[in-house]
């Protein structure tokens, strides 16, 4: 068998990286990195990367299998070429759970999933199980592939890009945290993006067990979903039965607490053995994933808080839910096409609101009329006027950045962006207790 992998990032590598330990045949294609003809092939130092007229030879001569990267969409050409020749497509997750035995732990939504699978792989290590975290939090499943076998557990989180190329589906454990409007860009419509999700329930392990919120339950019915037809029963999820066992250092913010009882009740559906407690306390350990409402510096008891992974209105809005202070919000990067007017519900504890980035326009016209806005260009001239908002306004006792917009306009990545607040916010503290410790020397 010869394969033709379709997108060279992290899961396209790792297929490369099996595959050449399988001693099998395989090229690339990238619309970034290949060729655009046959003569700069040629001379291109990149021999695995094949041309796009190369790239369809090779599916159709070589009767090879298209492997997908999840970034790629369905509609992609090359895509559409081989559905219409025929061409045998596997998406990267398919390929990898072919190959893997040990149970999956899959967890999707459009909210929290990074911050409960990292519970639920916390849990499980701690109490001493072999186990991996896989999938979109940035290790592909591909990674564990010739070694799956020395898992106990894999846990797996999954986004939509994934189940929408998913056929077949072997998962242990189901989990749908949320919804909430996102990325339909990619998918189309609302409809379609929870469509694809919901793929996640359509297991062919008969030892599935599915959980799900009560807002997607009613998310399912609302499209005309019979949920009585699926696999496995949907189970709505019972917070109120495991705060109790969940330590008291995650019992605020309100969604840090939803998302460990969540990762506990999941987990106490297999560890049926294990009381509840014991379970229940590997949470003592566990810290908070980067850039995910993570508080990381004080000034003059204001506290500043990173939360650039919120990048859509649902996280945002959870993030602020959250909070009981008076908070100077900074809000914008690259748009995603959701109303920022929900934001006004919670004007009795934002004395001030800071945009930044191409959305910053926008939010000062839906908002500008509720709260007071402040607009800067990108994110560094916005941190750069920072202080000087703070000592405009003595109200405020906290500082969040929780963008519900993309990074794309400014960062690589919301990773880029919130290391980069981070890193300013700490470099402008130095300077200032510099300062200040200048003034003081006689």
């Amino acid at each position: 068998m010869k394969y033709l992998i379709l997108g060279a990032g992290l899961s396209g590598r790792s297929l490369a990286h099996y595959l050449k330990d399988q001693k099998k045949i395989f090229y690339f294609y990238d619309d970034r990195l290949s060729p655009k003809n046959k003569e700069i092939h040629q001379t291109n130092t990149h021999k695995e990367f094949l041309s796009y007229e190369m790239s369809q030879e090779f599916l159709l001569t070589e009767k090879a299998t298209l492997l997908l990267s999840p970034g790629v969409p369905s509609f992609h050409p090359l895509i559409v070429f081989a559905e219409k020749e025929k061409v045998t497509l596997l998406s990267e997750l398919d390929f990898s759970l072919t190959k893997i035995k040990a149970p999956i732990i899959a967890v999707t939504g459009t909210n929290g999933k990074s911050t409960v699978v990292s519970m639920i792989y916390h849990i499980l290590k701690s109490l001493k199980y072999k186990t991996a975290l896989l999938g979109n939090i940035g290790i592909p499943a591909s990674s564990v592939l010739g070694k799956s076998d020395i898992y106990d557990f894999l846990v797996l989180e999954v986004s939509s890009y994934q189940l929408e190329q998913l056929l077949e589906n072997p998962f242990y454990r189901s989990v749908f945290l949320n919804f909430a409007e996102d990325h339909i860009e990619r998918h189309g419509s609302l409809k379609n993006y929870f469509l694809a999700k919901y793929k996640i329930f359509e297991t062919t392990n008969k030892e599935n067990k599915s959980f799900c919120s009560q807002s997607v339950l009613e998310q399912a019915q609302n499209f005309g979903l019979n949920t009585n037809h699926l696999p496995s029963p949907l189970k709505v999820f019972n917070s109120k039965n495991f705060e109790a066992f969940i330590p008291k250092k995650l019992h605020s913010p309100k969604h840090n607490l939803e998302n460990a009882t969540i990762a506990l009740e999941v987990c106490a559906s297999f560890l049926v053995s294990l009381p509840l407690s014991k379970i229940g306390e590997t949470l003592e350990t566990f810290k908070t994933i980067p850039h995910r409402f993570e508080t990381f510096a004080t000034r003059r008891g204001v506290s500043f808080i990173d939360d650039s992974k919120a990048t859509n209105m649902h996280a945002t809005l959870s993030a602020l839910a959250s909070l009981e202070k008076k908070t100077l919000l900074l809000l914008g990067g690259l748009s995603k096409g959701e109303s920022f007017k929900q934001i006004a519900s919670f004007k009795e504890k934002l004395p001030k609101i800071v945009s930044f980035g191409k959305a910053s326009a926008t939010i000062k016209k839906e908002l500008g009329g509720e709260i007071l806005v402040f607009s800067f260009n990108s994110l560094r001239e916005a941190i750069e006027n920072l202080f000087q908002q703070l000592d405009e306004d003595k109200s405020l006792q906290c500082v969040l950045l929780s963008p519900a917009c993309s990074s794309f306009d400014e960062f690589q990545n919301f990773s880029e962006r919130g290391t980069y607040f981070q890193t300013s916010i700490k470099s402008l503290l130095a300077e200032e207790e510099k300062e200040n410790g200048d003034k003081r020397k006689p």
